[in-house]
């Protein structure tokens, strides 16, 4: 099976981008037709992983609530988003709402790319002045790039040695 535990079968995909078409009964605070994101780290928000912020590791069906990917749902545990529905299990604790005014392309990286790179500054713990090393600048980086400088970095060393995403990583990197 490779290097996840990606069950055989599963249609792919972990960045789902697309308007409501059903909610379940329990769900409060969105409406059909709505548009949404959700990322592939789909949390349950009440295991014992979850509470402690460790969304990744929500494991269902574990006595202690903690297991190895088990928050990586979309085409990993679960059907994926290249799908013409998509089911979001716990609703609630997943969709984000999309602004009006954003197509689908603009927004299609913050469910997973940009999500990921901005969570390498919060995870880091960057602050107001530090200086940080970014290694490699592909969607990932740039990303983790522009999410040190949005907290406070003032001085970003970006690794890169393919001159055209050293070109992007200095736009990333301006203030």
């Amino acid at each position: 099976m490779g290097e996840y535990p990606v069950a055989r079968g599963l249609t792919i995909g972990h960045e789902p981008v697309g308007a409501i078409e059903k909610l379940g009964s329990a769900v409060r605070g969105y409406s059909e037709d709505q548009r949404v994101i959700s990322g592939p780290i789909c949390t349950s928000g009440h295991s014992n992983a979850a509470l402690c912020g460790c969304h990744a590791q929500d494991g269902p069906g574990t006595k202690h609530g903690w297991k190895g990917m088990g928050g990586w749902k979309f085409g990993n545990t679960i059907d994926g988003s290249q799908a013409e529905y998509v089911l979001v299990p716990d609703a609630m604790a997943n969709l984000a709402p999309v602004p009006d005014g954003l197509s689908d392309e603009q927004v299609l990286m913050c469910p997973d790319i940009l999500s990921t790179g901005f969570s390498g500054a919060e995870s880091g713990a960057v602050r107001v002045g530090d200086a940080v090393a970014v290694y490699a600048q592909g969607p990932i980086g740039l990303c983790a790039t522009a999410g040190a400088r949005l907290v406070g970095a003032t001085k970003i060393l970006a690794v890169e040695c393919v001159p055209a995403r050293m070109d992007l990583r200095r736009c990333a990197s301006r203030p």
